[in-house]
C-alpha cells in the first residue's frame, strides 16, 4: 500500500485503494481503469489500379483501433498541410500522405507514391 489521496496510472487494470479513519476502522474500494491507449491505429491503405492507366488513382484508407476508436484520418500531398478523409483522388504520379489519429491522441503515417499513371504523350 503507498500513502496519498491519488494516483496516476500508466496501464490498464484494477487500482485498489483503502481508508482508514482514525478509530481504524477500515474501507476498502477497487477502480477498473479500462480506457488507456497506448498503441497506434492501424490502418491500410488500397488503390483503384495498380496497372498503368490515364485514369486518376482512388487512394482508400481503412482504418482501425479497438482500444479507443478512430479520431481523424488526413491526406496531404506535402507532409504539411493535411486534408480530412479517407479516400483521394489523385491524378497524377506522386506520393501521398495519410494520418491516423485515434481517440486517445495516438498517431499512425504512411505513405504511398503513385507511379502507374500515364497521360500519353504530347
Amino acid at each position: 500500500w503507498h500513502t496519498g489521496s491519488s494516483v496516476t496510472v500508466d496501464t490498464n487494470g484494477t487500482v485498489y485503494f483503502k481508508a482508514t479513519d482514525n478509530d481504524g476502522n477500515v474501507t476498502t474500494k477497487s477502480v477498473s481503469v479500462t480506457k488507456i491507449d497506448t498503441v497506434d491505429p492501424v490502418f491500410e491503405i488500397s488503390k483503384s489500379t495498380e496497372t498503368l492507366t490515364n485514369q486518376n488513382v482512388i487512394l482508400s484508407v481503412t482504418a482501425q483501433d479497438d482500444a479507443s476508436g478512430i479520431t481523424s484520418v488526413q491526406y496531404s500531398f506535402d507532409n504539411s498541410y493535411w486534408m480530412s478523409g479517407s479516400t483521394v483522388s489523385v491524378d497524377s504520379n506522386e506520393t501521398v500522405y495519410f494520418k491516423v489519429t485515434d481517440d486517445a491522441g495516438n498517431v499512425t503515417e504512411k505513405s504511398v507514391a503513385i507511379n502507374n499513371q500515364s497521360f500519353g504523350s504530347y
